[in-house]
């Protein structure tokens, strides 16, 4: 014999159908009641218990912060270019914006970190490179079509060759900016 249900656990329905023991059917037995509505409370529990687990990545990052704009596309965007892939990261400050593609990006997945995406913003041949770099964060959205809000950090390095560095035993300086923003998981152009 199956017990009623505890009224604590399934108060909702024992609230709105007075009794638990209602037929499922007229000439139901009170037995065949429970039974009805037990298969369909774990149908409807199996059924919410799958939405929640099928989580989706994002497949872009739009952040700012401190004059600097960033969109981050870990597929990449749009159609492949000849001899550079897809549009991976978009990269704007006050002084410049630029485009990176598949070539371009240097991606390092870091497990206490999330994944660490870096650019060369400013190439020089006497003083030293710039480079940006984005700590992305792992982010598991519950629906295809949703964004999360994210907070994270931008690093900025100045690396300084040899004779840039002459005087200064460090080699390379950090600006670390912090960024926010949107991770989506939406259509991107093919």
């Amino acid at each position: 014999m199956i017990p009623d249900p505890n009224p604590r656990i399934w108060g909702v329905w024992v609230r709105d159908h007075e009794t638990a023991a209602a037929p499922a059917w007229p000439g139901a037995s009170a037995y065949q009641g429970r039974a009805a509505w037990l298969l369909c409370l774990r149908a409807r529990t199996a059924r919410l218990a799958k939405e929640l687990t099928e989580v989706t990545s994002p497949n872009q990052y739009h952040l700012q912060g401190d004059g600097i704009a960033v969109s981050y596309y870990p597929d990449g965007s749009g159609p492949p270019v000849t001899g550079r892939g897809r549009l991976r990261l978009v990269y704007q400050d006050t002084h410049q914006a630029q485009s990176f593609y598949d070539n371009d990006l240097r991606t390092v997945a870091v497990p206490d970190l999330g994944s660490v995406v870096s650019v060369t913003i400013v190439k020089t041949i006497d003083t030293g490179d710039t480079t940006f770099s984005v700590l992305v964060p792992d982010v598991q959205l519950p629906d295809p079509q949703n964004s999360a809000h994210v907070h994270t950090e931008g690093i900025t390095t100045m690396h300084r060759i040899f004779v840039a560095a002459l005087g200064h035993p460090q080699t390379e300086t950090y600006s670390v900016t912090p960024l926010c923003g949107t991770a989506t998981a939406g259509i991107l152009p093919d």
